[in-house]
């Protein structure tokens, strides 16, 4: 028979799994602060790790961002708050209703109910929270991956469908590379240094295309172990959606928040031929870098916009020469038939130097 003592402390266990605790997000200077169940604090911290630090039951400091999980809540606070709206219909999600105090920098979720999806949303508002934070220190945003290999930073910069997912997870399947970012990349120079600072952002990939990767045919992948939301849309079936650490396990990878920007190379696809790689002259390469850079962040973000200054980045054209001077850049064309051919090409330009 289970003893009064034992009730006890399941009830404990109960409450405290079903309770909410406070967890400080931290990335440099800046923080936010969530307030989440304890039940799924364990998934936050392995989606934000390495790219955030986490200190667990740290109430918040003034002067930053709160997002508030708990619909509940709402009721204890004064309701001249200002509320958002979000239609994700067209992305085949849950809408968002959000209630807003904006000078106590703090968010309430009100919708959608499913805790799975706030925490999805959680994520994507703590990554644009410190992005915008981050426009007030000189960072510069790209559509690029980042990757750590043979010991080299490289960039792999296009737009969509150009290729980059598909040269990230070719290079992590050899074994010896670091997840840095997918789509998702913002430099910065420091020390005269071009670093490149990789984010927690979830990557989609097209089930083609792990299929087109030799060392990826034998591994199966369930999307229903995967606790990303997006695997549940029957519209998406097409792909299967990742967490970053999820996607680096896959191939026992680590995970680097930054590094040194080494080469960039520009991708896109040929629909037949043998893949080829190219260095680029300065001019070529300043074209290509600028046709990339990122000039809204806020595109996924533009209901919060409102709350954050937008500096006039008057000194892109400088940080654009200055990653052409630091990096080598290259354009590969590459064959969705020959990814490994395309890996082939770029280890021989790192080996070469």
């Amino acid at each position: 028979m289970m003893t009064d003592l034992k009730k006890d402390e399941l009830r404990e266990g109960e409450n405290k799994m079903n309770s909410y605790r406070w967890m400080e997000v931290g990335r440099e200077t800046i923080k936010v602060y969530l307030y989440v169940p304890h039940s799924f604090s364990g998934m936050i911290i392995d989606i934000l790790t390495p790219f955030y630090e986490i200190v667990l039951d740290r109430q918040p400091a003034k002067g930053f961002w709160k997002l508030i999980l708990a619909s509940e809540t709402l009721e204890e606070h004064e309701r001249d708050l200002t509320i958002i709206n979000v239609d994700m219909s067209n992305f085949h999600e849950p809408n968002r209703k959000f209630h807003v105090n904006s000078a106590g920098r703090t968010i309430y979720f009100e919708e959608p109910q499913e805790m799975l999806w706030k925490v999805q949303i959680a994520i994507r508002l703590v990554r644009d929270i410190t992005r915008n934070e981050y426009l007030q220190l000189d960072m510069y945003y790209f559509h690029s991956a980042m990757v750590e290999y043979l010991d080299k930073g490289i960039c792999i910069m296009g737009g969509k469908k150009s290729g980059k997912t598909s040269t990230v997870l070719t290079l992590l399947s050899s074994g010896v590379a670091g997840f840095i970012s997918n789509d998702d990349l913002s430099i910065r120079i420091e020390d005269g240094r071009v670093i490149g600072y990789g984010w927690p952002r979830s990557i989609a990939v097209r089930n083609d295309t792990l299929e087109a990767i030799e060392t990826m045919r034998n591994i199966r992948i369930g999307r229903e172990e995967l606790n990303h939301p997006n695997n549940k849309i029957p519209v998406r079936e097409d792909s299967t959606f990742f967490y970053p650490k999820q996607l680096a396990s896959i191939f026992k990878g680590r995970m680097k928040k930054k590094h040194k920007v080494d080469y960039v190379i520009f991708t896109q696809f040929m629909n037949e031929g043998k893949p080829r790689i190219t260095e680029l002259k300065d001019a070529a390469a300043l074209e290509l870098l600028s046709a990339n850079y990122e000039h809204n962040i806020n595109k996924y973000f533009k209901e919060f916009q409102i709350f954050f200054d937008q500096p006039d980045q008057k000194e892109l054209e400088i940080v654009l020469k200055h990653i052409v001077k630091q990096a080598k850049c290259y354009e590969l064309h590459q064959n969705f038939n020959m990814l490994d051919e395309s890996r082939r090409l770029i280890d021989e330009v790192i080996l070469n130097g």
